[in-house]
């Protein structure tokens, strides 16, 4: 569409119509955008330690013997079907600490992890810190999984000890 019909008798424009056609149409474009973006992007489920200390943003933190736990929120987009949290763990201890095994409990299933990119799970040796990422394949999506109750079973094996750490965890 031309500047034609928006001329006047006299051959001139008439720019405050022309103005508002083209605010129309950038409104529409715009709407139009947002509808598009909105469909695309999916809806968001955290899940955060519950009576943790909060630590960052994301991240909260449990002492337990001679061992600090930090652990991110878990969860993602609801159509993903795998979480991939960070847990730290700093061994104040004079024996080795390693993850034995990580369970995800939520809406009557369990899910164990393993250790991402890795065949095993990560030694922190005494007086160090390490970032494991523990990777849970859930089969389904988040959406359906993460439903209440949702809790992590953390065993950690501290020389020849293990150490079950349960983490009780509510919707961010």
């Amino acid at each position: 569409m031309g500047v034609e019909k928006f001329a006047k008798e006299d051959g001139r424009v008439d720019s405050m119509q022309l103005k508002s056609r083209h605010q129309s149409i950038s409104l529409a474009m715009a709407l139009a955008l947002m509808a598009i973006l909105g469909l695309a992007c999916d809806t968001v489920i955290e899940y955060r330690p519950r009576d943790w200390s909060k630590v960052d943003e994301r991240k909260f933190g449990k002492t337990i013997g001679l061992i600090d736990i930090t652990i991110t929120e878990v969860g993602g987009m609801i159509a993903h079907k795998s979480l991939l949290p960070e847990i730290a763990i700093n061994n104040r201890g004079d024996q080795p600490a390693v993850i034995d095994r990580a369970i995800l409990k939520a809406n009557g299933s369990e899910y164990m992890a393993v250790p991402f990119g890795e065949n095993a799970w990560v030694t922190v040796p005494p007086g160090e810190m390490r970032r494991i990422n523990v990777d849970w394949e859930l089969g389904k999506p988040l959406g359906d999984a993460l439903k209440d109750p949702v809790e992590i079973n953390l065993t950690i094996k501290v020389g020849n000890r293990l150490t079950e750490v349960t983490i009780p965890m509510a919707k961010a």
